[in-house]
């Protein structure tokens, strides 16, 4: 009975010094990246790095179709990464169907006070059953980034003359130290 107690003693004494140590561990890698790279996706799932797109009255409903998709339905439609620490560089990727063959293009806030932002076109990385993938390259230092929340525009002017959608699959974003 004596050395059970005394097992189970040392045992306690072991959790009470490492539990901390593994929280603490677990705590620093989540929110400072020790790696230097985030690399996070938003497929119409709730994610902590990625919001959902936005306003609603520009977008459809979430479709399901082998894989869930929302369509922009009016120009713009926005979403906010929310990053841990501040990085240097984000590269968003975009899965996206444009059947409207028009301008797609997406900026950044570069003062939120003047609604400043900068835009710039995707260069298309793949392309296959009509869905591209479209990649774009911001430097952190040109934006603005209250709390470390980037909000991104997502942009086709002329869909509202035009008619139709733009669909979009996927959202990834890797951002670098």
């Amino acid at each position: 009975m004596r050395v059970c107690m005394k097992l189970f003693t040392k045992f306690l004494q072991i959790l009470i010094i490492v539990s901390p140590l593994v929280l603490f561990g677990y705590l620093f890698c989540s929110n400072y990246i020790p790696g230097g790279v985030l690399e996070t996706t938003y497929n119409f799932e709730r994610s902590p790095w990625v919001s959902a797109l936005r306003p609603g009255h520009r977008l459809s409903e979430i479709k399901q179709n082998g894989f869930k998709h929302q369509s922009m339905t009016d120009d713009p439609i926005y979403f906010d990464v929310n990053l841990p620490v501040n990085f240097e560089q984000i590269v968003i990727r975009i899965d996206f169907k444009n059947l409207l063959n028009q301008t797609f293009r997406i900026g950044a806030y570069t003062s939120r006070d003047d609604w400043q932002f900068i835009f710039k076109d995707f260069e298309i990385v793949s392309q296959g059953n009509g869905w591209q993938t479209g990649q774009v390259e911001f430097e952190t230092a040109y934006l603005d980034k209250p709390d470390n929340k980037i909000t991104f525009v997502l942009s086709t002017p002329e869909i509202r003359e035009v008619g139709g959608n733009i669909d979009i699959k996927e959202i990834k974003v890797v951002a670098t130290k």
